[in-house]
């Protein structure tokens, strides 16, 4: 819509000071084009306040006045050019967050998205923006469903164990990739385990699982998937608040930085580690358990049996055992099950598991590859975590989260009420 002959009433009084304060006000307002007269006696005295608060000298001032210059606005006059006839919203707006949100270097990449660190201007807070990027076979025909779901998820999802949503940038929806703004946490839990000189004390292990297994209970509670719980996914951050002035130096995730919240989370700084679930690209919301889906999700190393035998029916148990996988890597510092390919990975569950009974798993034999398996024992869970031999609660719970048949693993809500995570 653009506003043209029933305006809303717009005060100009109380002006935004701040760029994310207008941000703010003209995304309330749901209109794709405002008229120059209307900009001129609305938007323009908000731009005049806020240039007249920032440093002339600074680079961001310089960004900021070439911005409004592309969009019409003369910085002498104070006004939009009349002739423009309006000013487009939408790629103003877009141009206004990109100002907001700097990007510095890149901190990763996947098949369908750039994560690069960033910092609000304005607030110093860092963050992380997430570039999704735009399949040449859908250019024509708007944001693809996985790219929209995730949005649509992160949205709803608010939970100390989920990472934030901060705000989406776009200038058309068409033709521009989609940027997510994101909280930053300083290394995810890969990084973590990989400056680790010796796996975590039990403590630090429980605490980690029971954020992880908090956060996975809100998604399933929600009735959404998942689908891709690893390692990589799982971001640790410090308890305490950093400084907005803290240096970019402390902000940046690497080797160093994961080994200073290793000895953090180790007890050896004040605080405990905070621990969220990040990057919902193959997440998917679901109305019953054990509904038909693309069986291609989950990353190979913490991919479930019944997707592995080829099931295209699942459910939130699927999580459970990636949770169950990431249970093990973290007592252990190394991966539970390793191999090339789905059936090569079928081998070493069973190999290390046993192979499921007709009692255990009565449709086994039945579904997928399964029909290729013969009956095999497999080693007590003990023995897969040797360091847990003497606790009975935490073998208990490992080996409920790691049940071959998915409807006797263990779900979130009953995890969490599990006895190992007592005191």
């Amino acid at each position: 819509m653009m506003f043209r002959h029933h305006r809303p009433n717009l005060e100009v009084e109380d002006s935004a000071a701040t760029v994310t304060e207008l941000l703010h006000e003209l995304k309330s307002l749901k209109a794709v084009a405002m008229e120059t007269e209307l900009a001129n006696s609305w938007l323009s005295p908000k731009l005049s306040v806020i240039l007249s608060g920032t440093s002339p000298e600074s680079q961001g001032t310089s960004e900021l006045a070439l911005l409004l210059k592309e969009n019409g606005w003369d910085q002498i006059t104070g006004k939009f050019k009349i002739d423009q006839g309006h000013l487009d919203l939408v790629k103003f707006i877009g141009q206004l967050q990109k100002w907001l949100y700097p990007r510095a270097q890149q901190l990763g990449s996947g098949t369908y998205s750039v994560v690069y660190k960033a910092q609000n201007r304005e607030t110093l807070e860092p963050l992380a923006v997430k570039k999704l990027v735009q399949l040449s076979n859908v250019a024509n025909s708007g944001l693809p469903a996985s790219v929209v779901r995730e949005i649509s998820i992160l949205m709803e999802m608010r939970h100390d164990n989920i990472v934030q949503l901060k705000d989406i940038i776009t200038n058309n929806l068409e033709s521009s990739p989609v940027y997510l703004v994101l909280e930053y946490l300083e290394c995810d839990l890969r990084m973590y385990m990989s400056a680790c000189m010796a796996p975590p004390p039990l403590h630090v292990v429980k605490d980690i699982m029971h954020q992880i297994i908090k956060g996975v209970e809100h998604v399933h509670r929600n009735l959404v998937l998942h689908r891709d719980l690893k390692p990589e996914n799982i971001l640790i951050d410090r308890q305490l608040s950093r400084s907005p002035q803290s240096s970019d130096a402390n902000i940046t995730a690497d080797t160093s930085t994961a080994a200073s919240l290793n000895e953090y989370g180790q007890g050896n700084g004040e605080g405990r580690l905070v621990v969220k679930l990040a990057d919902f690209g193959l997440a998917r919301q679901y109305l019953i358990q054990h509904q038909a889906y693309t069986g291609k999700v989950v990353t190979l190393y913490y991919r479930a049996p019944e997707l592995l035998l080829g099931l295209n029916s699942y459910s939130t148990a699927v999580d459970m055992w990636s949770v169950g996988c990431i249970m093990a890597e973290l007592l252990n510092l190394e991966f539970l099950f390793k191999a090339d390919d789905e059936l090569g990975l079928l081998r070493e569950i069973f190999k290390k598991l046993g192979s499921p009974s007709t009692e255990e798993w009565p449709d086994f034999h039945s579904s997928g590859h399964g029909s290729r398996w013969s009956h095999e024992l497999g080693s007590p869970v003990h023995t897969i975590c040797p360091r847990m031999a003497h606790d009975r609660h935490g073998l208990d719970l490992l080996s409920r989260l790691l049940s071959l048949n998915p409807v006797n693993r263990i779900n979130a809500q009953q995890a969490l009420a599990h006895p190992w995570f007592e005191n």
